[in-house]
């Protein structure tokens, strides 16, 4: 049976832009893509959102859910 892969914390500042964001998940190994690019594994720093323009975070990670969201 299959975990459900969660976003644990998403520290995204959505009013404030050039402000930088981390994701992290609930699971260390968990390899997080935006935009369809690996960008790392558990935990992601320096993220930031261009005015006017989203970002689709997808974590997944073996025997785990595989989650995605749009941030904007």
């Amino acid at each position: 049976m299959k975990h459900l892969l969660t976003l644990l914390a998403i520290t995204l500042t959505f009013g404030v832009y050039g402000q930088k964001s981390t994701i992290r998940t609930n699971v260390p190994s968990a390899d997080i893509f935006i935009d369809g690019k690996l960008v790392g594994q558990g935990e992601v720093g320096g993220i930031k959102i261009p005015r006017n323009e989203c970002i689709t975070v997808q974590v997944s990670a073996t025997g785990y859910l595989s989650q995605t969201k749009e941030y904007c």
